[in-house]
């Protein structure tokens, strides 16, 4: 009398497609290429068992649709031919992906006896990210894998499947908001020619959800340029050296598989922008000093200027005494106030002026001294002679004069001393002080 007995075997293998995006689709292509089992003890002369598997998005009842089924397979036959490709389109990328496989044998007790009953496994024996661990198939290229399910209740047996899959995004589906993800800018985005901007952060996509990455970048609003080299999530951007103003706006471009020949959509980043401005200069000054003016008020009249100058210019002025005031005034004229008036030194030294200009968030630069000099002429306020009178039939006499002069005025220049009944001829010059004789 034979005895059969009736062994079964399932086994499922999920490949999550894990995306935060709910439009963005793929289509997937699967098949089982191969069914075998491990041990050929049993029947040699006539293999068992019947083995049969199906991979797809979903899980499927052994009662619909199978891709694969072979009988008496043997120790490691199998089937190689016509894998029966699953095809998908517009799958959404929050689906699972299936690989099933269930087993029969049916032994005689003249064939090897009972192999018993393989029906203790339950759950999932692999769970793998399609996203995370496998490329799109731009070119055509399948994943390969193989799952198992090992019988051991009355001997050993293990059930194999090779199985392959490939899939490529759907070019409708992706678009700049879901699929390129942003980038962040650093804190500090203006700089002055020459700085080392910091790091553009990119966020952290899965791994090889996309065919290639490329930063690119636009000068003062231009086309965009690809990066040569630029190809990180994040991006380093150069030092610039700039003579005015520029702009460099940086973005990043993914390059997503579309189909098994090659195509690609690009998407695109938020942009960031860099502005680089170029360090102060001080221009050309419209009269270097020093300056000498004849004024009673201390207006010496015509401001000075600065020009082709790069930023904004400021002034400041100080004593002879090596003082400034550092009170800056901000314009690209000196003006005409402010400035030494006839009694505004006592030693007769000029007063200085100078003059700064700024371009944040660069350096500022400084002139150098301007000396302005009143040249004012100053009456004394009394003049004495030593002798009054003197006999006209005498030798020729020495006589002092002594010119005493109002306090703390600007002795710049000399004392000259005249004579006649209108003062007409030059008799003497001497150096200024407060009592010239």
């Amino acid at each position: 009398m034979l005895k059969y007995l009736h062994l079964s075997a399932n086994i499922l293998f999920l490949f999550l497609i894990a995306q935060t995006a709910s439009a963005q689709t793929i289509s997937v292509e699967g098949s089982i290429t191969s069914l075998y089992l491990s041990d050929c003890s049993d029947c040699n002369s006539s293999a068992d068992p019947r083995i049969k598997a199906h991979v797809s998005t979903t899980i499927k009842p052994w009662s619909s649709e199978y891709k694969r089924e072979q009988d008496n397979v043997g120790c490691g036959g199998g089937l190689n031919t016509n894998p029966g490709n699953y095809v998908q389109s517009g799958v959404a990328t929050s689906e699972n992906w299936w690989v099933q496989i269930r087993g029969y044998e049916d032994d005689s007790f003249i064939c090897g006896g009972d192999d018993g009953v393989c029906d203790s496994y339950s759950g999932l024996q692999t769970d793998l990210n399609i996203l995370g661990n496998f490329a799109p198939a731009c070119f055509g290229s399948y994943s390969t894998g193989s799952a198992q399910r090992n019988c051991t209740s009355g001997g050993s047996q293990t059930y194999t499947a090779i199985w392959r899959f490939r899939y490529h995004w759907d070019a409708g589906s992706l678009n700049n908001a879901n699929a390129a993800g942003t980038i962040t800018a650093p804190a500090t985005t203006t700089l002055c020619s020459g700085s080392d901007p910091a790091n553009i952060s990119g966020n952290s996509l899965l791994s090889n959800r996309f065919n290639f990455r490329q930063w690119q970048v636009s000068v003062n609003g231009g086309p965009y340029t690809s990066i040569g080299g630029a190809t990180g999530q994040s991006y380093d951007p150069p030092t610039q050296i700039v003579s005015s103003t520029t702009t460099y706006t940086y973005r990043r471009r993914l390059d997503y598989c579309i189909n098994y020949g090659g195509g690609i959509v690009s998407v695109y980043s938020n942009t960031v922008t860099f502005t680089f401005i170029p360090p102060p200069t001080l221009g050309t000054l419209s009269n270097a000093g020093p300056i000498n003016f004849c004024d009673a008020s201390g207006n010496f009249g015509t401001a000075l200027t600065v020009s082709g100058q790069t930023g904004t210019v400021v002034w400041d002025w100080g004593s002879n005494n090596g003082v400034w005031n550092n009170n800056w005034i901000v314009s690209n004229s000196s003006g005409t106030c402010c400035f030494p008036k006839k009694t505004s030194n006592s030693d007769g030294n000029a007063d200085r002026i100078r003059y700064r200009v700024t371009n944040s968030p660069c350096s500022e630069v400084t002139s150098g001294t301007i000396l302005i000099v009143n040249r004012y002429n100053e009456a004394p306020n009394s003049v004495t002679s030593s002798s009054n009178a003197y006999c006209s039939n005498s030798a020729p006499a020495t006589i002092t004069l002594t010119a005493t002069f109002p306090a703390n005025i600007n002795m710049n220049g000399t004392v000259r001393f005249y004579s006649g009944s209108c003062g007409g001829t030059l008799v003497g010059t001497v150096t200024p002080a407060a009592t010239s004789s």
